[in-house]
């Protein structure tokens, strides 16, 4: 029961580093959009595949880091379980905020 408790915060912490993570590149891209109006488009583009690469990288790492080391470590259920939770948190968010911004 006490790994059972473990992997369920750590799969709230992680689904909450995502979010956060996702929040804040929301906002400065927010941002962005008014400073970037004079900046040549090769630039732009640029600068959000980088973004994007970035992006993918730490939210990979995020959602599949924990699970991909319990795998590595011959622990396939604990890693299989670790990985639903975090997904199932994130299912959890984007519920809360849709039926938030709907409501």
């Amino acid at each position: 029961m006490k790994e059972w408790k473990k992997s369920l915060v750590l799969g709230f912490i992680f689904a909450a580093g995502v979010l956060i993570y996702v929040g804040l590149v929301a906002l400065f891209m927010t941002g962005l959009t008014a400073n970037f109006e004079g900046i040549p488009q090769a630039t732009g583009v640029l600068f959000m595949l980088l973004l994007l690469c970035f992006s993918a990288a730490t939210v990979g790492t995020l959602i599949f880091g924990r699970p991909v080391y319990l795998l590595l470590d011959k622990r396939l259920k604990q890693a299989a379980t670790q990985l639903l939770l975090i997904l199932g948190w994130l299912l959890v968010f984007f519920v809360v905020i849709f039926l938030t911004v709907i409501l």
